[in-house]
């Protein structure tokens, strides 16, 4: 089944960069959602929101070098943001040619704690790594946090350069939520708790997708 998920997600999930100059800077994991050029990320790794550029990955069966010598950086925009919701809805600048799985949004209320989800990104790519990877595991909690958003915690560590990507519910094979980061209890822990009192944590979460559609229908955009 994880296969599977790859296989339906791999294509759509791009590198970030952000140009300065004449450097250019890995910032995450963005993905496709709408066929008319649409992406998802998480708002908090975009630093900057000025030249931006998404490469796709050539993800053949075999064994693939760390770093690809034929990227090809394509402009994005940022379109729109939710940083309460820390969801950033961008677009490709140019037309692109698009093939994109059917009904990839999922339906987060339907998922419930024990399934198992997986998510595709690039966790090492602030070491110049450049592969894409999917890790597995299952959703451990559904939780509701301090200012009201609705996050998925997955029990396995992501990498820094995994967040963006999505969550991808594996039995139904669609998108729950956006990958956000390893999860701090500090910031869900009752006010009243000590800090030395609260454990590390190996558990990460994901902003539920819900947020995400709704920025594309803000836009007028189909998600069915």
């Amino acid at each position: 089944m994880l296969t599977d998920t790859f296989l339906r997600y791999k294509n759509g999930c791009l590198k970030l960069f952000v140009k300065e100059g004449d450097t250019i800077s890995f910032v995450g994991t963005g993905f496709i959602v709408h066929e008319k050029g649409y992406l998802v990320t998480v708002a908090h790794i975009l630093y900057s929101q000025q030249n931006l550029v998404a490469v796709a990955e050539d993800t053949g069966d075999g064994f693939v070098p760390v770093v690809s010598q034929e990227n090809y950086p394509m402009p994005v925009n940022v379109v729109d943001m939710d940083y309460d919701r820390d969801i950033a809805l961008l677009k490709f600048d140019t037309d692109v040619n698009i093939e994109m799985p059917d009904h990839m949004i999922g339906t987060p209320d339907d998922t419930v704690v024990g399934n198992l989800v997986s998510c595709v990104g690039y966790p090492f790519g602030f070491h110049h790594v450049f592969n894409q990877t999917i890790q597995s595991a299952i959703v451990s909690a559904k939780i509701n946090s301090r200012n009201e958003t609705n996050i998925f915690l997955f029990n396995t560590m992501i990498h820094l350069g995994t967040r963006g990507g999505p969550l991808v519910d594996v039995e139904e094979g669609r998108v729950i939520g956006v990958v956000a980061g390893q999860f701090d209890p500090l910031e869900a822990a009752p006010k009243f708790m000590k800090e030395e009192e609260l454990p590390d944590s190996n558990f990460s979460y994901a902003v539920s997708i819900e947020y995400a559609a709704a920025l594309l229908e803000k836009h007028g955009l189909d998600i069915s």
